[in-house]
């Protein structure tokens, strides 16, 4: 505890009447429940609460701790926990004092805000990661413009930088995933006015080719945005995005979708792929080449059997059976994995290096270990384990020990990454646009954050 001497005691005015004149404003940053063991809970918060009714102008309920690492998955409510977990926490404190009492923890829908002040869960919303993805949130909803906002999702790229204490090499900047201007506000700010108009071809319609044509439209630039399928989003329509803990990215693909369709400088052509014939029809100043990666197939027999499937490839209308194991453990690998397991289909990744998810932000990985944790009955993952071969009865391994084993599957997933489709990218270099532009899986394997920045800034300087 604190064991030093008052600094008031030679006041002539009750300490609480000094720090009230000399600051107006008094906030509490209060951690309601440090949800770790042997931590302190909601009663004692309630009964600290009491303590300080009436002396500060602002109680912000909040929960966590940082002396413990997965606590941290609730401070900063990840995509796996409901928008608003922590909301039932401020409301047992307002009931409890007269003081405005603030609420916080991935808050983002404006009804959801309105209501919990409405019902008298709250007096005040605090906003924090939302307003990193889109700064102007509070403005665009005041203008009831909601659809306009572009949406967190929860992926905490943000505060896995180097806001939590636990990162061993702090960057010393935020990035946001689905916002390229963060921590390049500076740079922005330099810009200078736009150039001519030209006519810019962007080839593919996946997020970052949503995001070029957006780019490129707000320059003033006119834009065609083709994709070769029905129905734009690229990978962000894949099944596992239909899963409950990936709705945050499924709001996100919609946004895209929405805003580009909203644009007027952005004609949308659906079922068309992009070929020399069709650059060489239109004839653009620019051509962005977003047409996405190939899915890799790893070196080893089986891999063309029908039970086999590609993860970015799944649709969600294929049987995978009750029995499935994945092969790769990284990001995708385990959200799949993870997905299949809560549905009640008994899964087994097999990764061959010794921890899944490589370069996943710290805080979605620690809450990805403890989703991986509630579904250990029906989900097992195999590190420095290495596929050798898949027939009609399953998939052998080696382990770690170098031991040959075998695991039953009635179906077999391959999630071992994307590699660039350096065939049709050549073919579109050599269409001859004035100005060639490759990002995404096109140039090379990366995440959503690279798809989008890079998309950002290619048709920001198309």
């Amino acid at each position: 505890g604190n064991m030093r001497q008052p600094e008031f005691s030679s006041l002539k005015v009750p300490a609480e009447t000094w720090i009230k004149s000399t600051f107006p404003s008094i906030i509490l940053a209060n951690s309601t429940a440090e949800f770790m063991p042997g931590g302190y809970g909601l009663r004692e918060a309630v009964e600290f609460a009491k303590m300080i009714d009436g002396k500060v102008d602002l109680i912000h309920v909040s929960a966590g701790t940082f002396k413990d690492e997965n606590s941290g998955c609730r401070m900063f409510p990840s995509a796996f926990l409901p928008r608003g977990v922590n909301t039932y926490l401020a409301a047992a404190i307002k009931k409890a004092v007269k003081t405005p009492v603030a609420t916080v923890g991935g808050l983002n829908d404006p009804a959801h805000m309105e209501a919990l002040i409405a019902d008298g869960e709250a007096d005040v919303i605090a906003v924090g990661r939302q307003i990193l993805a889109d700064p102007y949130f509070p403005a665009k909803i005041r203008r009831g413009e909601v659809e306009k906002v572009r949406p967190c999702i929860r992926c905490n790229h943000c505060l896995s930088l180097d806001y939590v204490p636990y990162v061993s090499l702090p960057s010393g900047i935020s990035q946001c995933t689905v916002n390229p201007v963060i921590g390049r506000e500076f740079r922005e700010s330099l810009y200078r006015p736009r150039p001519a108009a030209k006519l810019v071809l962007v080839a593919g319609g996946g997020p970052g080719g949503m995001q070029a044509a957006l780019s490129a439209a707000k320059e003033g630039h006119s834009v065609i945005l083709a994709e070769k399928s029905p129905r734009l989003g690229g990978l962000l329509n894949s099944w596992v995005i239909d899963a409950p803990f990936k709705a945050d990215l499924a709001d996100f693909r919609d946004y895209l979708i929405k805003a580009v369709a909203r644009e007027p400088l952005i004609e949308i052509r659906l079922n068309t792929a992009v070929t020399p014939a069709l650059v060489n029809e239109i004839k653009p100043d620019t051509l962005i080449c977003a047409v996405g990666g190939l899915p890799h197939v790893p070196d080893l027999p089986g891999t063309e059997l029908e039970f086999v499937h590609q993860a970015a490839q799944l649709n969600g209308e294929v049987d995978l059976g009750q029995k499935a194991v994945i092969i790769g453990g990284g990001i995708t690998g385990c959200e799949v994995g993870l997905n299949l397991a809560k549905q009640g289909i008994r899964t087994t990744i097999l990764e061959k290096g010794n921890s899944p998810a490589p370069g996943t932000p710290i805080l979605h990985f620690k809450a990805l270990l403890l989703e991986f944790a509630a579904q250990r009955e029906n989900l097992r993952l195999l590190t420095n384990s290495k596929a050798t071969k898949i027939d009609a009865a399953g998939v052998y391994y080696t382990s770690p020990k170098g031991e040959k084993k075998h695991l039953p599957a009635d179906s077999v997933i391959l999630a071992v990454g994307m590699r660039p489709n350096f065939n049709e990218v050549e073919k579109l270099r050599a269409a001859g646009a004035k100005n060639f532009v490759v990002i995404g899986d096109s140039l090379k394997e990366g995440k959503i954050l690279q798809a989008v920045h890079g998309g950002y800034f290619a048709g920001k300087n198309a």
